[in-house]
């Protein structure tokens, strides 16, 4: 039997998990969560340094505050680079939109 990811199931894997929202009000709700395997987070931590430091970002980048600027773009490129390459079997990615404005009638306000 295979995990959500279709990989084989272990008995048991330690993650850390990431995680990062963004709202664009009334009308998406977006949540991004990365799964890094214990065995591989200390490499994977490492590259991502190195990407920042070729990128020239220099402080937090959140999902919610992108203003694509070229330095973030960059660095969401190489990053991506990443998770596609040397990373695509070692850590999981998954990304949750939810289009609220389909959710009338089911108990969800818009805008909260």
């Amino acid at each position: 039997m295979s995990n959500l990811f279709g990989v084989p199931k272990v008995n048991e894997m330690r993650c850390n998990v990431y995680h990062d929202e963004r709202e664009i009000p009334n009308i998406w709700l977006y949540h991004g969560f990365l799964f890094i395997p214990d065995n591989n987070e200390n490499e994977f931590l490492e590259k991502l340094h190195k990407a920042r430091a070729a990128s020239t970002w220099s402080s937090a980048l959140h999902f919610h505050s992108l203003r694509n600027t070229n330095i973030e773009n960059k660095l969401a490129e190489l990053w991506t680079n990443l998770f596609c390459g040397d990373f695509y079997n070692k850590i999981y990615f998954y990304m949750l939109g939810i289009d609220k404005s389909k959710l009338g009638g089911s108990g969800v306000r818009p805008g909260n």
